[in-house]
C-alpha cells in the first residue's frame, strides 16, 4: 500500500483485471522522460467508455504520490504514527475487529423455498453470478448494473444500493411501516435481523425479502 490507504489491486478491481503486468513493480512501469516521470502501464484491451473516470482517477493517484525516492522496499506498520509494530498497537487491531456471526439460521431455518434459501445464502457469501463476479471468473463482459446503467454491478449494490432496488425495499418498508437504514453487505442485513427476530414487523419483512431479491 503505496499510493493511498489500500492496495491500487483493491482501489481498482476492475483495471487489474484487465492489467498485462499484475505483479510489476514500480521500476517497471515509472519512466523518466523529457525531464519527468511517466506511468507505463499496458492493459489487455481498450477501456469502455463506462470505464474512462475510473481510467482517470486511477492515473491521477498514480501522479499525485508525489516524488518516489529510488531505495530498497521495506515494511512499515500502518496502524500507528511511527510505522513500528508493536504489541499494543496489535492487540488493538484483533480486539477491534467485527466477529459478525454468519446467519445460517436466518437462511436455512426460515420458511421459503429452497431455491430461494440458496440463493440467499449465496447472495450472503456474495458468491451469486452477477456481472462482478463474472469477470473475475475470466468471462468479457461489461461491469456495469444492467437495471441502473451506472455503476458496476457487484452483489451489494444489485442486492441493496442500486436505485432500482431500493424502490423495491422501500415498497415493502412502507408497507410494513419500517424506518430502516441498508447497510453496506447483504450479510449485515441478515445478521442485524438476526438480533431483532422478536419483532413482528421485522419477521414480516424477513419473510418478503425472496420478493426483493429474486
Amino acid at each position: 500500500m503505496w499510493c493511498g490507504d489500500q492496495t491500487l489491486e483493491r482501489a481498482f478491481p476492475a483495471l487489474y483485471r484487465i492489467a498485462v503486468k499484475r505483479e510489476a513493480s514500480v521500476a517497471d512501469v515509472r519512466l523518466f522522460s523529457h525531464g519527468s516521470y511517466q506511468w507505463n502501464i499496458l492493459f489487455s484491451r481498450d477501456f469502455h467508455d463506462c470505464e474512462l473516470s475510473i481510467v482517470a482517477e486511477f492515473f491521477s493517484s498514480l501522479y499525485s504520490t508525489g516524488t518516489l525516492v529510488a531505495q530498497r522496499d521495506r515494511l512499515k506498520w500502518r496502524s500507528n504514527n511511527h510505522k513500528l509494530c508493536t504489541v499494543k498497537a496489535y492487540y488493538n487491531i484483533l480486539t477491534t475487529q467485527d466477529h459478525t456471526l454468519f446467519p445460517w439460521k436466518n437462511i436455512w431455518r426460515s420458511h421459503v423455498p429452497f431455491k430461494v434459501a440458496f440463493f440467499v445464502w449465496g447472495a450472503a457469501l456474495e458468491k451469486i453470478l452477477n456481472t462482478d463476479n463474472l469477470r473475475k471468473r475470466g468471462c468479457v463482459v461489461m461491469d456495469w448494473c444492467y437495471m441502473c446503467k451506472k455503476n458496476g454491478e457487484s452483489v451489494v449494490h444489485l442486492l441493496l444500493h442500486s436505485e432500482v432496488t431500493w424502490v423495491l425495499w422501500d415498497e415493502i418498508f412502507q408497507m410494513v411501516d419500517v424506518a430502516w437504514v441498508m447497510p453496506m453487505r447483504v450479510v449485515d442485513l441478515l445478521g442485524c435481523w438476526r438480533k431483532m427476530q422478536g419483532c413482528h414487523q421485522v419477521a414480516t419483512v424477513w419473510k418478503m425479502i425472496p420478493l426483493c431479491i429474486m
